[in-house]
């Protein structure tokens, strides 16, 4: 594989999500009115409703089976929010994690999941919807 592919593939599955991640934290530490909507609570809701739209879209429209579906929906969910929002949170505050901050990096990578799964699973479209990989081919 080329150096091209290999460098767009680490700025789309890395430095794009974590750095829309780090907007969102910086962006909650500076409006108020984004520290009321992003708390503990409503994180945990919206990963909840995204872990049942997943397990419910797997399990009742692409025949998997129930175990299946629900592995698929905690991974697919949980993976990459959780790696991105961990990145984002060490390089906000200085390669420290700061507990405090996870719920909020982690609502914020749970909307990166939330059109991810939209795209590739609802409207069934291939790719991420980024599209730098034209500007490496040149």
């Amino acid at each position: 594989m080329s150096l091209s592919f290999w460098i767009s593939f680490f700025i789309l599955i890395v430095v794009i999500p974590v750095g829309i991640i780090i907007l969102g934290i910086l962006g909650t530490r500076k409006f108020n009115f984004l520290k009321k909507i992003v708390n503990k609570d409503n994180t945990e809701i919206f990963a909840g409703l995204l872990y049942f739209a997943s397990f419910a879209l797997e399990y009742f429209f692409n025949g998997r089976g129930f175990w299946g579906s629900i592995f698929f929906a905690i991974i697919y969910i949980s993976l990459g929010s959780s790696i991105w929002s961990s990145i984002a949170i060490l390089l906000t505050n200085k390669f420290k994690f700061n507990k405090v901050e996870f719920y909020t990096a982690w609502f914020f990578g749970l909307l990166l999941m939330l059109y991810l799964f939209i795209r590739t699973q609802v409207l069934d479209l291939k790719g991420l919807g980024f599209y730098l990989n034209s500007i490496y081919s040149l």
